[in-house]
């Protein structure tokens, strides 16, 4: 058997993920990682053991390599991580940090052992144009990129020539087994909340950042009628973007603990405490979502939501932005309402419309789980990412 067969049998793939933040693309990384684990490959992880995504890779029992993020890769990280794809015959390494792509490319270089190892990147987020001969030689060493819509491929393509031929849309999968309603789940969670079952949860799960269109999403709320006031609540799960984490310490990113800080000032000054709830992230969401009657994504501009495709998963109508990626998740009218970016009465007017219409919500709540179904089963997903690594799928 040549060595490159023998790499290929091993189906061992490294995941390099050093950020030392948590939010939709550390924990879409993870749990993709995890998944394709549990469907016959082995996962490694290259990460910081004190980040919440070592802490996360560490309590699901994967091995990994202790990395530490840096902003250029240092010569000691580029041995460190050749000796281990060699060492554990790794068949596939695959980065998902922005810069993780240079420290994987320069490690994949030069040691003939190693080039036969396949090599991949994720883009989750947007794009600045890259076009220098510096990028155009790290890109080279990258078989394939993966990016989560259509319109954020014609924006790789654009930005970044090298990436042109070999940049993929791969959809987010979800395991559609843990989308299941489960009424007695439902009702306690909306006892916690203090919500009755009578009045209309409104939900926004998303880092409480500029981008992220929380504030305009909450000043939606004195702009609907009082009737409608008067029996809605709005939930507000998460928290300021980490800038780093690990030893139970999280750190914020300044700008948006200043932000965060203004919109509670905002909720006291009008007395909204009781009708506008801040919970953080929780470990397990689904329950919330569960409890939810309406989901909204206020982005400013967002690449291919998460969130809202787990909104879709549980059934519930969405409402978004008509921007970035999200027009490819909500189609306005079938399975929620595209309103426009940074507009607080277009998200009144949605709302409104939804608490007057029950029907409708429940329409566009099948509509978008069809649309989850249909799309983004996260089967799928698996059997794609096997193809394009190269690694046969597991047959039981």
């Amino acid at each position: 058997m040549s060595g490159s067969d023998s790499l290929a049998n091993k189906r061992r793939v490294l995941h390099v993920l050093t950020s030392e933040a948590w939010g939709g693309l550390e924990y879409y990384a993870c749990t993709l990682a995890v998944a394709l684990h549990k469907a016959g490959v082995e996962s490694y992880f290259a990460c910081n053991p004190e980040s919440r995504v070592g802490e996360f890779v560490q309590a699901h029992g994967l091995p990994y390599l202790p990395l530490f993020h840096r902003r250029l890769p240092h010569p000691s990280d580029v041995v460190r991580l050749r000796r281990f794809v060699a060492g554990n015959q790794i068949s596939v390494v695959h980065s998902h940090y922005h810069s993780d792509v240079w420290l994987a490319s320069i490690a994949l270089r030069w040691k003939a052992s190693l080039r036969t190892v396949r090599f991949f990147h994720s883009f989750y987020m947007g794009m600045i144009p890259k076009r220098d001969f510096l990028h155009a030689w790290i890109y080279r060493r990258v078989d394939g990129f993966f990016v989560s819509s259509r319109k954020f491929l014609d924006e790789v393509k654009e930005c970044i020539p090298a990436a042109a031929n070999k940049a993929y849309v791969l959809p987010y999968g979800r395991d559609l087994s843990q989308f299941q309603h489960d009424f007695s789940r439902r009702a306690a969670v909306r006892k916690s909340l203090n919500v009755d079952k009578d009045t209309l949860l409104v939900g926004v799960v998303a880092r409480i950042d500029p981008g992220k269109g929380i504030r305009e999403f909450v000043e939606s709320y004195l702009l609907l009628p009082d009737d409608v006031r008067e029996h809605t609540v709005y939930l507000v799960m998460g928290e300021p973007t980490i800038k780093r984490s690990g030893l139970g310490r999280v750190v914020y990113e300044p700008a948006c603990e200043v932000y965060s800080e203004e919109i509670h000032k905002f909720v006291k000054l009008h007395r909204l405490e009781g009708r506008v709830r801040f919970i953080g992230f929780q470990r397990d969401y689904i329950p919330f979502l569960d409890a939810m009657d309406v989901f909204v994504l206020p982005s400013h501009a967002e690449t291919y939501s998460l969130s809202a495709l787990d909104a879709m998963a549980m059934n519930l109508p969405v409402v978004g932005t008509d921007s970035g990626g999200t027009p490819e998740q909500i189609k306005d009218g079938v399975n929620g309402f595209l309103i426009e970016p940074k507009n607080a009465a277009a998200i009144a007017a949605a709302i409104q419309r939804y608490y007057f219409d029950p029907k409708l919500r429940k329409e566009h709540g099948i509509n978008g789980r069809r649309f989850v179904e249909s799309n983004h089963d996260l089967r799928q997903t698996i059997s794609r990412m096997l193809s394009f690594y190269g690694l046969p799928e597991v047959t039981s």
